[in-house]
């Protein structure tokens, strides 16, 4: 969760790098898989989900989840979100909601903390306002929301595909249903 799994030192010189590389995160006891890309995109953009490279079958993960993330703070923030039994999607829509409500966040990085006091934390990021702080939401905006996502199919991601889940996937989805 430090990065440090990127840091490199030269054994000759002793400089030390940063250097992000794709992998598979793989939590054998929370069962999921997170394929990691270091390029950081938009919280709005999205990547298709792509097929898993093995068969589910043969490894024994039918009941996994699959998930690919771009950036190393929304590896975290993803990390952060399963490590808690929460869900992805839920979060997602969540931080959708917050955005459209509240103006000031509209063109904020939003990234989920994690629970205290039996509220959601969140911090958001600001470059082009200057702004950067944090917020909370209730539990009960959270079981509303998993109501929602719950109600309607398209708000299940592909089953056995390493699917993008952020703010972009449920705009996407959003507009769907009309």
């Amino acid at each position: 969760m430090d990065s440090s799994f990127f840091a490199w030192e030269c054994p000759h010189c002793h400089q030390r790098y940063y250097l992000p590389i794709e992998f598979l995160y793989h939590d054998m006891k929370a069962k999921y898989m997170l394929f990691f890309y270091p390029q950081d995109i938009s919280a709005l953009a999205h990547q298709e989900a792509k097929p898993l490279p093995f068969s589910p079958e043969r490894f024994n993960v039918g009941n996994y989840q699959f998930r690919q993330v771009h950036g190393l703070s929304r590896l975290q923030e993803k990390i952060r979100i399963l490590d808690a039994e929460l869900d992805d999607v839920v979060i997602e829509m969540v931080k959708c909601a917050t955005r459209v409500n509240n103006e000031a966040l509209r063109t904020a990085e939003i990234h989920f903390l994690g629970k205290k006091d039996g509220m959601l934390e969140f911090s958001y990021r600001d470059a082009q306002n200057k702004q950067q702080g944090r917020f909370t939401a209730t539990t009960e905006a959270y079981t509303h929301y998993q109501s929602v996502v719950t109600e309607y199919e398209d708000f299940t991601p592909p089953a056995e595909m390493f699917s993008e889940i952020n703010e972009g996937w449920i705009l996407e989805r959003i507009k769907r249903q009309g």
